[in-house]
């Protein structure tokens, strides 16, 4: 027969509230606002110029031509895509 801990009644029980009432506590955080949000994940960055493609090049695109990045890993896994 199993050995039942009598030394601290109901320490379970308080345990669990506390640990329902810290988990609570952080749903009751309001979500930041949207330019909170976006002043922290854009910092200092500057809008007021656009963003414009560079104007294409003419000609043919090269056969192997991400052998110019000089990457051997990338060369790798085109080779065995190419496979």
């Amino acid at each position: 027969m199993a050995a039942i801990d009598r030394r601290l009644p109901g320490a379970t029980a308080i345990a669990a509230g506390i640990a329902a009432l810290l988990a609570a506590g952080c749903a009751l955080q309001p979500p930041p606002k949207p330019d909170e949000t976006r002043s922290q994940a854009l910092g200092a960055t500057d809008f007021t110029t656009p963003w414009r493609a560079a104007e294409p090049v003419a000609g043919a695109v090269q056969d192997n031509w991400l052998a110019t990045f000089g990457d051997a890993q990338l060369d790798a896994l085109v080779a065995e895509a190419v496979q």
